[in-house]
C-alpha cells in the first residue's frame, strides 16, 4: 500500500480531515517544531531554524523504500487521491496535484489544464529549462524515483543545500527526476484545498533568490544540463 508522509508546522486542525481524506491509507504525519495531534502516527521535529519542509519530508520517509506521496498539512485532498495515483503511475514516475484556490483565484500551474484531465509537466519554455513546474504541497514520486534521489542527494530525497531558507528544494527534486529520465506528469482530477500563502514577504522572497542560486548551479553540475 502506497506510504504517505504529511509535514505539519502548526496546522493541527487539518489532522483528522487529512485523515479521513486519505482513508484507508494511513498517512505519517511530521510534526515540526509544534506539538502532536494524539491518535495518528506521527514523528516530531523539535530543532532547526527557518524552513525546513525539505528535511521534514525526508525525516518522514526515513525506512521507506517505496512509492510515497508527500502533502503539505493543510492541503487536504478533494477527493480521492489514492485512486487518482493508482490509475496514473503506470504513465508517470512522479505526479504533481495543484491547490484548488489561490486568494480568490484557482491555483494551478500554467500549463495544468482545468477539466480533469492529466498530463506531462514541461520542461521547456521558450527553449530553455522550465523553472518552476513542480511543487511539493502535494507530490507522489515512485519507489525508483526515490531511490536516485537518495542516490544523488548522499542519502536524502531533497537536497540539504536548501534547508533553512524557503523555496526550490521542490523544483531541484524535479530536475533530478528529469535529467535522469523520469516521467514527471500532473493530475487536476484532485485537486488540494487550502490556499497557498502569499509570496511578498520580504525575508521568504530573499530566501528564494538564494535557494535559486543554489539551484542554478546544482543543477549545472547535474549530468552537466544547461542552465
Amino acid at each position: 500500500m502506497m506510504h504517505v508522509v504529511v509535514i505539519n508546522k502548526d496546522q493541527q486542525e487539518f489532522v483528522a480531515p487529512m485523515m479521513a481524506a486519505l482513508s484507508p491509507v494511513e498517512p505519517l504525519f511530521v510534526f515540526d517544531r509544534c506539538e502532536p495531534v494524539e491518535g495518528c502516527k506521527y514523528r516530531i521535529n523539535s530543532s532547526g531554524i527557518g524552513f525546513l519542509a525539505g528535511k521534514m519530508r525526508d525525516l518522514g520517509a526515513e525506512g521507506i523504500d517505496d512509492d510515497i506521496l508527500f502533502l503539505d498539512g493543510d492541503k487536504v485532498p478533494q477527493g480521492n487521491i489514492v485512486a487518482d495515483i493508482e490509475r496514473l503511475k503506470s504513465k508517470y514516475d512522479c505526479i504533481c496535484y495543484g491547490v484548488e484556490a489561490r486568494y480568490e483565484h484557482s491555483e494551478l500551474r500554467g500549463f495544468m489544464r482545468t477539466d480533469g484531465v492529466d498530463g506531462i509537466v514541461p520542461w521547456q519554455k521558450d527553449g530553455r529549462p522550465f523553472a518552476y513546474g513542480c511543487y511539493t504541497c502535494g507530490m507522489w514520486i515512485c519507489r525508483e524515483g526515490i531511490r536516485k534521489l537518495r542516490m544523488l542527494n548522499g542519502g536524502r530525497i531533497f537536497h540539504p543545500a536548501f534547508d533553512g531558507t524557503w523555496g526550490d528544494e521542490d523544483n531541484f527534486v524535479a530536475d533530478e527526476l528529469h535529467y535522469s529520465g523520469y516521467r514527471i506528469g500532473y493530475s487536476t482530477h484532485v485537486r488540494l484545498g487550502g490556499r497557498l500563502s502569499p509570496c511578498n514577504d520580504p525575508m521568504k522572497m530573499e530566501g528564494f533568490a538564494r535557494n535559486f542560486i543554489k539551484r542554478v548551479h546544482l543543477r549545472r553540475n547535474l549530468l552537466n544540463a544547461p542552465v
